[in-house]
């Protein structure tokens, strides 16, 4: 009796562990793709709070030469990273589309105008923020004179498709919070230009609940389950080990 009661445990916990999902975390490629228009720089400027006008001041001078080289240094003094050749590079004033600022928060992929830029190349992507600070973006797409990168604020886009040895690069990452709700997991999401992407930073959803049962991470099993499957068969095993002992 005992063994066939030891047999449908140990059947019960197989079945159960056979149909345990395993929930990752969502890609950024799977956000909507807004398209965005462009606007003129100079109108932007001559609004644009005193620190953005004092950092493209500050960028044309620094590529008033108009060589790869003054190109390559205006690279390298905002991201740090040495390039081998600028094939083709320009600044535009990227317009918000229609999203709310919610929608924004958490950042969007935009598709903007990038003239002279091929599909597929390799690019370097800078936002001037409010602050007059020259941040990278992630990108997630290059088509023929197309660039689609995640953004969370609007002003002047530097571009510039660029060619760098693969030993060259090295990662800088972009940040995006995903904040939890009652059933989902909130977490942060790292991108980088090459697009390499890592998830941290977890926070259990509202409803504890959902917590119990769902977690984004890849790979990771419900564990309150995992404990009751454990003890399950730890205690099978006690059984057989008692069986045999006493044999």
């Amino acid at each position: 009796m005992k063994k066939k009661l030891l047999t449908a445990v140990l059947s019960v916990v197989l079945c159960l562990g056979s149909a345990m999902t395993v929930m990752a975390a969502p890609s950024p490629t799977s956000q909507n793709t807004y398209q965005a228009q462009t606007g003129s720089v100079d109108t932007y400027v001559a609004a644009a709070p005193s620190e953005v006008k004092a950092a493209y001041e500050s960028y044309q001078a620094a590529t008033a030469a108009g060589d790869e080289q003054a190109y390559k240094s205006f690279i390298k003094a905002q991201t740090g990273a040495d390039v081998d050749k600028v094939v083709t590079s320009g600044i535009v004033d990227v317009v918000r589309p229609n999203v709310s600022d919610a929608q924004l928060a958490k950042g969007i992929v935009v598709t903007f105008p990038a003239a002279g830029i091929r599909a597929n190349s390799q690019v370097i992507v800078l936002h001037l923020n409010n602050q007059g600070v020259w941040e990278q973006l992630p990108v997630s797409a290059v088509g023929d004179g197309t660039i689609s990168a995640t953004f969370t604020s609007f002003s002047l886009v530097f571009y510039a498709e660029v060619e760098t040895s693969v030993s060259e690069h090295y990662h800088q990452y972009s940040e995006f919070t995903t904040a939890p709700t009652a059933e989902t997991w909130g977490y942060t999401t790292h991108y980088c230009e090459c697009g390499d992407i890592y998830y941290d930073n977890y926070v259990a959803p509202t409803s504890q609940s959902a917590a119990a049962v769902t977690s984004p991470k890849t790979g990771e099993s419900n564990m309150p389950m995992v404990v009751l499957f454990a003890a399950a068969a730890a205690a099978g095993a006690a059984v057989c080990v008692r069986r045999k002992v006493n044999a």
